[in-house]
């Protein structure tokens, strides 16, 4: 049986990239403690819209967290279009496979933690999953997750009980604990875990498969935001 080989812990060498579709300024801001929780424990952090991150910035990261607005109960289309030209690729190459996936949401509606927000954070968890990656969640001892989070991920309430928005800046600062902690924490799990080989055997797509994509992307540089391959309006396709 394969062994894992043990990883150096030093969470000055931790690379974090935070995706962030923010409609109204409110995902910004908590994504801002976020980032601020990753840095307390000497990370660098590297923070993208969901409109502007690509293949290379995932493939520099030892950690990736996405947050996103709640729109219908679920991520906003900004955030889904990243997953589905920039995770997809990721994933497809494996290029995530044993590091550190997290998420976060900032939303309105019914209910304590907002309407949907649950259901979004789950449906972000999924594609970082898929990816194999390492998920963080929120323990419910990490200070401020008893006001501002869900087992998967902090979240923040971005109107009131009558519905009437909040300010992004007038946004309770107990509400935001616990997306610092959270950011700090991401960092201590992937800490232990640069450096760390997950056993691989099966590969799938198949080789032909992946050298056949190979083959049509030979021309698209990581750095830069393409529409997906079978998009038949992509005229790259």
């Amino acid at each position: 049986m394969p062994s894992l080989v043990e990883p150096e812990t030093n969470s000055s060498s931790v690379q974090v990239l935070i995706v962030v579709d923010s409609w109204q300024g409110h995902t910004a801001k908590v994504g801002e403690r976020v980032a601020d929780g990753a840095r307390s424990e000497g990370a660098k952090v590297t923070v993208r819209s969901a409109d502007e991150a690509t293949r290379a910035d995932l493939r520099a990261a030892d950690a990736v967290i996405m947050g996103s607005a709640v729109h219908q109960r679920g991520m906003t289309w900004k955030m889904k279009r990243f997953v589905d030209e920039v995770c997809e690729p990721a994933w497809f190459y494996d290029d995530l496979v044993g590091r550190v996936g997290a998420v976060f949401t900032a939303g309105g509606g019914a209910g304590g933690a907002g309407g949907g927000a649950e259901a979004a954070q789950v449906d972000m968890l999924t594609n970082l999953a898929a990816c194999g990656m390492v998920l963080v969640s929120l323990p419910k001892d990490t200070p401020g997750s008893e006001h501002g989070g869900i087992q998967w991920g902090p979240t923040i309430k971005t109107t009131t009980d009558a519905m009437a928005p909040i300010d992004p800046d007038a946004m309770d600062e107990t509400f935001q604990r616990a997306f610092f902690h959270h950011g700090a924490n991401v960092v201590r799990v992937a800490s232990r875990l640069v450096g760390l080989k997950l056993a691989a055997a099966n590969h799938m797509p198949t080789p032909e498969m992946r050298a056949m994509r190979t083959a049509a992307e030979k021309d698209r540089p990581l750095d830069r935001r393409w529409g997906h391959l079978a998009d038949p309006a992509n005229p790259q396709s």
